[in-house]
C-alpha cells in the first residue's frame, strides 16, 4: 500500500510540475503586436525617393519597454515604367549621434517584388527577431540597384494600431556612398510598418 501511495504522489507531483512549466513557457511567449505603423497616413505626392544604389534610412524612436522586432513593411512603388523591380534588401540600424550607426539586423524579403510602373504596393519583410532596448533611437533602411520607391509622408503621427514606437520630424536619411556618410531629405518620414514583441519583465514571467 505504501509503495502504491508514493508511486500515486509521484504522478501527482509529475503532473503539478509538468502542468506548471507548460504554464510558465505559454506565459513567456508574448504576442506579435504592430509597435509601429503610419501607413495609412496621407501620402506626400511630391514626396517619396526612388532608389538608384543609395541606402534610404528612416529613424523612429521605441517605448518605455524593450521589444523584439519580428517584421519590416514598407509603402513601395516602382520608378521604373518599362520594367519589374526585384532584389530589394531592407536593414536595422543602431543610432550613432543622429544617423545609422552599427548593423543590428538584415530582414529576410516576404513580398518585395513590383510590376513594371506598379504605383503603390506594400511590401514585406520578415526576422527571426531584433532586440531593441527601450527609449532609444534606431533606424529602418532599404537599398537597391533597381528603381524602387519609398513613399513618405508629412505627418510624424503614427496609425492608432501601432503607436508603441514614435517618429521625429524630419526622420529621412540617404547616403550615396554605402552609409559612409548620410544626408538628410527635408522634412517627411517614411511610411513603414514594424511588427514584433514587447519582452516581458522578469517579474511578469512568474
Amino acid at each position: 500500500m505504501n509503495v502504491l501511495r508514493r508511486q500515486i504522489i509521484g504522478s501527482l507531483c509529475a503532473l503539478v510540475w509538468a502542468c506548471t512549466t507548460a504554464h510558465l513557457a505559454v506565459a513567456t511567449v508574448p504576442p506579435t503586436i504592430t509597435l509601429f505603423s503610419n501607413v495609412y497616413k496621407p501620402v506626400d505626392p511630391n514626396g517619396g525617393g526612388v532608389l538608384f544604389g543609395e541606402i534610404f534610412a528612416n529613424a523612429f524612436v521605441t517605448g518605455s519597454q524593450a521589444t523584439s522586432v519580428t517584421s519590416f513593411g514598407l509603402r513601395a512603388f516602382n520608378g521604373n515604367p518599362f520594367l519589374p523591380t526585384t532584389g530589394l534588401r531592407a536593414f536595422m540600424y543602431d543610432n550613432n549621434a543622429g544617423i545609422p550607426g552599427a548593423l543590428l539586423g538584415t530582414f529576410t524579403p516576404v513580398d518585395t517584388d513590383l510590376s513594371a510602373g506598379q504605383p503603390d504596393k506594400f511590401l514585406t519583410f520578415s526576422h527571426s527577431g531584433i532586440n531593441l532596448q527601450a527609449q532609444h533611437t534606431y533606424w529602418v533602411a532599404i537599398t537597391s540597384d533597381q528603381q524602387y520607391g519609398w513613399e513618405d509622408t508629412r505627418s510624424i503621427e503614427s496609425d492608432p494600431s501601432g503607436n508603441i514606437f514614435t517618429l521625429m520630424p524630419a526622420g529621412e536619411r540617404y547616403s550615396g556612398d554605402g552609409g559612409r556618410t548620410w544626408d538628410a531629405l527635408g522634412q517627411n518620414n517614411y511610411i513603414f510598418e514594424l511588427r514584433g514583441q514587447v519582452v516581458p519583465e522578469p517579474a511578469s514571467l512568474i
